[in-house]
């Protein structure tokens, strides 16, 4: 009898220091994909920068081409006006990459915090139910304690 309530607290022992590994486990990966994220967004975000740079340089150069070709100035020609429609053309593309690179950001964000919110959720069910389990053990053993011994009575 004895031998029982002692290998169900051993047991309970056991299962508190593997939720207790699995927490450490956890918490480093957490870390580590938080770290990984951090970079990966440090990464973007230069992504971004450069392509708004390379966006401010190629407007200054179409202002550039538009006022030295505006009525009073050079006589516009079809190389030039091919010239000034590849600059808008370029233009708008970097636009379109800025805005795809903003949003691509912002769903991986997204999807890593959603990612982490589960996590985390499943991390806290599993601590509740390990706390519920280490507060049974004394009552369990109380029980056990107080029953009385198995087999026939001899009263």
């Amino acid at each position: 009898r004895w031998a029982g309530v002692v290998g169900k607290a051993a047991h309970g022992q056991q299962d508190i220091a593997e939720v207790r590994a699995a927490l450490q486990t956890a918490s480093a990966r957490h870390a580590s994909d938080l770290e990984t994220l951090r970079a990966g967004r440090a990464l973007e975000v230069e992504a971004v920068r450069g392509l708004a740079e390379e966006h401010a340089d190629t407007q200054a150069r179409l202002r550039l081409v538009e006022e030295a070709f505006r009525p009073g100035g050079l006589a516009r020609t079809q190389d030039v006006e091919d010239l000034a429609a590849q600059v808008r053309d370029s233009l708008l593309a970097l636009r379109a990459e800025h805005r795809q690179a903003a949003r691509e950001l912002e769903r991986r964000a997204i999807m890593l915090d959603d990612q982490l919110w589960v996590t985390d959720q499943r991390l806290g069910q599993r601590i509740d139910e390990v706390s519920q389990m280490h507060e049974s053990v004394p009552r369990l053993l109380c029980q056990a304690l107080s029953a009385p011994p198995p087999g026939p009575r001899l009263d």
